[in-house]
């Protein structure tokens, strides 16, 4: 049994249409490993800006003026 193989010709040009979105999605995999790595290490350390400042928010009693 004989298999036809397209030339490279073909295969080049569906490599081109194809290339940007294996780029976008090896870049959206890199972006998405790159959060969880950064999650995790927010995780173990207690020094976070964000929520250093959060928290004299949380526990301020509401203002009533009456």
């Amino acid at each position: 049994m004989t298999f036809i193989f397209a030339h490279t010709g073909h295969w080049i040009t569906s490599l081109i249409y194809a290339a940007p979105v294996v780029l976008l999605v090896a870049l959206l995999v890199a972006d998405h490993m790159r959060n969880r790595r950064r999650d995790k290490a927010k995780v173990g350390s207690a020094a976070d800006p964000v929520e250093a400042q959060a928290e004299p928010a949380k526990a301020q009693k509401p203002h009533n003026p009456a």
